[in-house]
């Protein structure tokens, strides 16, 4: 309807929250990134009572990225609460990236079970997070955004506020 309107010469478009997005279709979902990343456990090894979202610990993690992995935020999100931490990075590398999820989820160790990721070589030091808080990392499958739904929603809010093209720097 809001987009009969827009092509009607209506001005409804306007006002929603994010514009509209082209879709991109994927031919055909490749093993990108997925040899970057040492002793990858995937999703489906993953617990089912992570699924019930009935107890707190088990959290998300992505990238907001600016550019091509110039600077961008690593947003960590708990699944039941929907409890945000994010840092900034300056740049977007492994080991920066570790250092802000150990900063960001230390304090919380007691809450912190699983850690489910996406595949960005930019989490290539997950084992390191793993032991300094105690979980468990595991990788959602290649071009599944929906396994971390949560935290895939959490960056779009975040992205109405830096939109694309924003400096973190």
């Amino acid at each position: 309807m809001i987009w009969d309107d827009k092509a009607h010469g209506g001005d409804l478009w306007q006002h929603l929250r994010q514009p509209k997005r082209r879709s991109k279709h994927r031919a055909q979902a490749k093993s990108a990134g997925l040899g970057k990343i040492p002793n990858r456990v995937g999703i489906e090894h993953r617990p089912a009572e992570v699924d019930d979202r009935r107890f707190i610990g088990h959290w998300e993690g992505d990238t907001v990225i600016q550019g091509h992995k110039q600077s961008g935020l690593v947003t960590l999100v708990e699944r039941r609460s929907g409890y945000l931490l994010a840092a900034r990075l300056p740049r977007i590398s492994a080991e920066l990236t570790k250092a802000a999820m150990i900063r960001l989820l230390k304090p919380r160790r007691g809450a912190v079970q699983t850690i489910t990721l996406d595949n960005g070589s930019e989490f290539a030091d997950h084992e390191a997070v793993a032991k300094a808080v105690t979980a468990a990392t595991y990788f959602c499958d290649p071009y599944c955004s929906g396994q971390r739904g949560t935290n895939e929603n959490t960056n779009g809010l975040i992205r109405q506020y830096f939109p694309k093209g924003t400096d973190f720097r």
